[in-house]
């Protein structure tokens, strides 16, 4: 069985609009965290709807409590959060001085073999990074601490509304980090899956700051690729390897597969271990797009033949459609 992050969006999306459609009566065995912030009655539609749901709402508003006593959390943070699932697009404008953020956990298995292929492995330990998917505009007065520390507590809660193999499998949230959405997806993603896209000359992007990401799938050399490091990118990425998750192919596509239509264009992510280092080297524009280089960066359709096939996380396009 293989593991999704599909369906987040649309699964946990009846929060806000559920205000309206609130029930009027009571429903049994409201907690207490529900009852004291008059949540009764979304409580008991989400309820009547999916338990699951309604088990998920209570938990986050309980653990965002106990990380944040002040009320700091469900004040300025839990309403974004929980609207961000009902935009159901990849980016998301804010207003009201709000930043578009892209969130992303870094969780660990100890119980996949650590011989497995398709997963990394750090200090003895399964780990890989999981996106949440999901455009967040956060309000300045949203604590990022305490933000990034709810999530960590409640990712398994959110994703076993999505695949529960990720708790039966051991995963658990060890830390998330929610970078910008233009780090992310403009400085990050897109260069990631245009590795030639520094090379277009006047319709290159501007950016001041350009570093080399060494790119290593498998057991292969690793190879460099272009990114941006405008407004500290990079170091808002915390210890997740966002460079590496979009390497493995989480537009739906091997970003480093020369894609011929009708024969391999359907080949999407890698079943091996794909990683990135940020290089020291400094970026030098005529060795980048030189042939040489540029042919270390194609061709790599072919996944190996005795890789596992199990257990490795399907990652979604982020421009896919979400269905239930």
């Amino acid at each position: 069985m293989k593991l999704t992050t599909t369906g987040i969006l649309t699964k946990i999306a009846a929060f806000l609009v559920v205000s309206a459609r609130a029930v009027n009566g009571q429903c049994p065995d409201v907690p207490a965290i529900v009852q004291s912030l008059s949540l009764g009655g979304t409580y008991c539609y989400l309820q009547s709807v999916d338990p699951r749901r309604a088990d998920l709402f209570a938990t986050v508003l309980a653990k965002a409590f106990e990380i944040d006593p002040t009320y700091g959390f469900i004040l300025h943070c839990l309403e974004d959060l929980l609207g961000s699932f009902e935009i159901g697009t990849p980016r998301a404008v804010c207003n009201d001085g709000k930043t578009e953020l892209a969130m992303f956990s870094k969780v660990v298995s100890t119980i996949i073999p650590l011989n497995s292929d398709a997963w990394g492995v750090n200090n003895g330990t399964v780990e890989t990074d999981v996106a949440w998917g999901v455009p967040m505009c956060k309000s300045a007065l949203c604590n990022t601490e305490v933000f990034n520390q709810v999530l960590t507590e409640t990712w398994s809660d959110f994703f076993d509304l999505v695949d529960a193999d990720w708790r039966n499998f051991g995963f658990k949230a060890i830390a998330t980090y929610a970078p910008t959405a233009e780090c992310v997806y403009d400085q990050i993603d897109i260069p990631v899956n245009n590795p030639e896209l520094y090379c277009s000359g006047d319709n290159a992007p501007v950016c001041n700051n350009i570093r080399l990401a060494e790119i290593t799938l498998g057991d292969d050399a690793p190879f460099e690729v272009a990114i941006c490091d405008d407004n500290n990118c990079l170091a808002s990425l915390g210890a997740s390897d966002v460079v590496g998750y979009y390497a493995n192919g989480a537009r739906g596509r091997d970003p480093f597969c020369i894609v011929i239509e009708g024969e391999n264009d359907n080949f999407m992510a890698r079943f091996q271990e794909t990683s990135a280092k940020i290089s020291d080297k400094a970026f030098n524009l005529s060795n980048y797009c030189s042939a040489a280089a540029a042919s270390k960066r194609t061709g790599r359709c072919e996944p190996p033949t005795d890789a596992p096939v199990t257990l490795q996380p399907v990652i979604p396009p982020t421009d896919a459609p979400v269905t239930l």
